[in-house]
């Protein structure tokens, strides 16, 4: 059986490495070596915030085991000064005065487990919150991002506009050639008919995008996702195919202004033409010179952005991150 040169096997698990980078970055040995750095880095720290846990636990559990033999000494001290012959409705009528010692005490001890139980609590969140800050650190570092919600949180106010806007000029032109389409009795119904997959594409698109970001902006716990720069770049790569589908798609609709022929029958059993001089085709002339403008100078804007980046550059920009990294040596405990 042939053996495959080193070179050719290095160049086959470089290429793989390239695409899993991208697609799959979890699964990259970059990705691997760098959250197993963090894990050895801060291994000694979560271990000291565990039994910094552990500790208080049990110093809690003392507090409340001498809060409640506080209590108790209280109860002994009322059933002593009451005769066993009075009932508890009046011991309650004629309350008797707990000996001020007691009672002092047990306040001392009640203050003392609230104190504590107050601080585990805090130490508690502290650690679970640097423990998840340890294991994500690699996906923050890596991808910026510390997981699949972080990331959704962030992407989707950025592309929520846009989509917002699209869905309505979406919705309200497929209707308008919908019901055109299927009552119109004059203009160019064959090329009306090509806006309206358009306006759908236009509709679509937006509304999967905004749904699939609202779904995980909501998660209840981190999902680990470092493939965000892939995602961003199908995210905005899509938008910006709705939007050119909902701007050709108004442009055909202002072509069949403009092509409108004005001297057309009134309807199938009318033999009369409209009067041509009571219809002007400067409307028609100027809604399509305007979306029609507007849309060469997007397309030639791209155009000369794409030739002067390049499309390293082009790449670059649809795939970069703004997400923050928290430093885990300078995190500030309780």
């Amino acid at each position: 059986m042939p053996v495959r040169p080193a070179n050719t096997r290095a160049q086959s698990s470089k290429a793989g490495q390239a695409i899993r980078r991208y697609l799959l970055p979890t699964t990259t040995d970059e990705y691997q070596d760098l959250k197993k750095k963090y894990d050895e880095d801060f291994k000694a720290t979560l271990e000291e915030l565990d039994n910094d846990v552990a500790t208080l636990q049990v110093l809690y559990d003392g507090a409340r085991a001498k809060r409640n033999q506080a209590l108790k000494r209280i109860k002994a001290h009322l059933s002593s000064s009451t005769s066993s012959s009075d009932s508890r409705s009046e011991i309650e009528k004629s309350p008797v005065l707990c000996d001020e010692k007691l009672l002092d005490e047990y306040l001392s001890e009640v203050a003392t487990t609230q104190k504590i139980r107050n601080h585990l609590t805090d130490v508690s969140e502290d650690a679970k919150q640097f423990r998840f800050y340890v294991e994500t650190q690699a996906l923050a570092v890596y991808a910026h991002y510390r997981g699949l919600r972080e990331w959704a949180q962030r992407m989707f106010p950025a592309v929520d506009y846009l989509a917002t806007a699209l869905l309505a000029l979406s919705t309200v032109g497929a209707g308008l050639v919908y019901s055109t389409i299927f009552s119109g009795t004059r203009g160019d119904i064959g090329l009306m008919s090509f806006t309206f997959p358009l306006f759908t594409i236009g509709f679509l698109i937006p509304a999967v995008v905004q749904l699939i970001l609202r779904w995980a902006s909501s998660l209840s716990k981190e999902v680990p996702f470092a493939s965000q720069a892939f995602w961003k770049a199908v995210i905005v790569v899509f938008m910006f195919f709705a939007s050119i589908s909902v701007m050709a798609a108004i442009t055909i609709l202002n072509a069949t202004i403009f092509l409108l022929k004005p001297g057309l029958p009134r309807d199938a059993g009318d033999t009369s033409e409209v009067p041509t001089d009571t219809v002007s085709e400067l409307p028609g002339i100027i809604a399509f010179a305007f979306s029609g403008t507007i849309f060469l100078l997007l397309l030639i804007c791209i155009g000369l952005s794409m030739v002067v980046r390049g499309p390293k550059e082009i790449m670059r920009l649809l795939t970069r991150s703004h997400g923050e990294t928290q430093k885990l040596d300078k995190y500030m405990h309780v």
